[in-house]
């Protein structure tokens, strides 16, 4: 890799693609973005000229073009497994949106040829890099909060989920996506983060619909065929010992959208919840962090929601505020609640 910006080539100009090259162009000390890809090339040429992207490719192009250092693959979680494994192949390092695979096989296999090849390989999503995410670790590896026994995660959207505002939602319905590839990994990869290693997991999976209807837009009207479970419910066993319970759904009657995610410790529990306003599955609310009266002092922390096409959230811009007996302190991004005795 360069010793200077990384040169970066996106696969994938939709709606997320926009926002990840937005982010990326606005680091020139870190990357530069010299190409970007997409199917529909007249998408890909908008895009490019909206963030003065120098080169449009086709995929294939932008795989075998010497230029390109690192390849962020925004494409269809369907198609992860193949681009990932075609960019390794013509050694180029990684990033890939969720999921990096379907199964688990393939997910390992991913990773080998990365390993065999020598070559870096990330995956989304990257919020366990955030403020609020990296205080929640401090708080657990410090032993603040006790040790952790349990822990439980809610993410709930309103029926049908996606298609209700996103522009383009066929792809939420289909195999790899769905509120398990599509939400799940940011409750997973946090708890991750704070306890450890998945000894095991088991659950179950619904379908309660075989369609939904797009709800606005130039589509609005249309249906989609739904090849996915909209509802988990699973069980999850960490190495280290404390268990987690993860509910996501895309099926909560139209009154509004939850997200939590909290964790009990002994003598104190620990939390990171998050509240989603009801006008779109992807806002993110506020964050709490309160000590009981023996600690003597109070602390909230408050987010603001991210858009509902948020990406690469260690590169976006973020205000939030932290008050402690009334004073303006270090600002976390992410949600926690936390009390000791």
């Amino acid at each position: 890799m360069s010793r200077g910006p990384v040169r970066v080539g996106v696969l994938g100009c939709g709606v997320i693609g926009d926002v990840y090259i937005a982010n990326l162009v606005g680091h020139p000390e870190d990357v530069t973005v010299v190409a970007c890809a997409d199917l529909d090339l007249a998408r890909a040429e908008v895009v490019a000229a909206k963030h003065d992207v120098p080169r449009v490719l086709t995929v294939n192009e932008l795989l075998r073009d010497p230029e390109v250092e690192l390849v962020v693959n925004l494409t269809w979680p369907a198609a992860h497994v193949e681009l990932n494994l075609a960019a390794l192949e013509a050694g180029k390092h990684v990033y890939s949106e969720k999921p990096l695979a379907l199964t688990l096989d393939e997910a390992r296999h991913t990773l080998d040829e990365a390993e065999r090849r020598g070559l870096r390989l990330g995956c989304a999503p990257d919020t366990l890099l955030a403020d609020g995410n990296q205080t929640a670790r401090r708080l657990v590896d410090s032993g603040e909060i006790g040790a952790v026994l349990d822990a439980s995660s809610w993410f709930y959207a309103t029926s049908p989920g996606p298609a209700a505002r996103h522009p383009a939602p066929d792809f939420f319905y289909q195999q790899g996506a769905g509120p398990l590839f599509d939400m799940a990994p940011y409750p997973l990869s946090t708890l991750v983060n704070l306890l450890g290693p998945i000894r095991r997991a088991w659950g179950r999976a619904g379908r309660q619909v075989d369609e939904v209807v797009v709800g606005e837009g130039p589509r609005a009207g249309e249906r989609l065929r739904v090849d996915v479970p909209l509802s988990y419910a699973a069980m999850v066993e960490f190495v280290a010992g404390p268990t987690a319970h993860i509910v996501t759904t895309w099926s909560l009657p139209p009154a509004g959208a939850c997200c939590r995610c909290r964790s009990a410790g002994r003598p104190g529990h620990c939390g990171r919840p998050t509240r989603t306003g009801s006008r779109t599955p992807y806002d993110c609310g506020r964050a709490l962090l309160t000590a009981t009266p023996a600690w003597r002092w109070r602390r909230s922390i408050a987010t603001p929601r991210p858009r509902p096409t948020c990406a690469g959230s260690a590169c976006g811009r973020w205000r939030s505020r932290c008050v402690r007996t009334g004073r303006t302190a270090a600002p976390p991004r992410s949600v926690i609640t936390s009390s000791k005795r």
